[in-house]
């Protein structure tokens, strides 16, 4: 059965899209521009009074330029991500050690120590609700076997 673009449009079987090219463009982003480039260039130097896929050469350089400021804009704001990592992960090293001085004192203070409420609230484990492991009974010493001495 036919497709429906196919219906609509006799030729559309033979041109097809090349979807390897179109594939490698949209997992490379930086191919894409260069492509984007080429075109444009052939298209000023070739035929730039002519209108392609119901368009001029004006129109396909703004729809470049859409997308060339839609690239730079990601670069700044994935600039501005990495940026945002780095200064998170020095707060957060800061932080640890902060929080792991606050964890000591609360252990430390006589008032609290590591069996009070306060400390089981921060998600520790109070030490006296800490299990010891199994104890287990040592058996009494049983005789050492005696030989089997046949030459008796």
């Amino acid at each position: 059965m036919e497709s429906d673009d196919a219906l609509l449009n006799p030729f559309a079987a033979a041109f097809k899209p090349n979807t390897t090219m179109s594939q490698s463009l949209l997992k490379n982003p930086g191919r894409t521009i260069a492509r984007f480039d080429c075109i444009l260039s052939a298209w000023q130097s070739t035929a730039p009074d002519d209108h392609l896929s119901d368009m001029s050469l004006e129109d396909f350089e703004a729809s470049v330029e859409e997308s060339r400021a839609i690239r730079n804009k990601i670069a700044l704001l994935d600039a501005e991500l990495r940026a945002l990592i780095v200064a998170r992960t020095k707060a957060d090293a800061k932080n640890n050690t902060l929080t792991q001085g606050v964890i000591f004192a609360v252990r430390g203070d006589p008032k609290h120590g590591a069996n009070s409420p306060l400390y089981a609230a921060m998600g520790f484990i109070p030490e006296s609700q800490k299990s010891r492991g199994t104890q287990r009974k040592r058996r009494a010493e049983t005789p050492p076997a005696q030989e089997a001495n046949p030459s008796a």
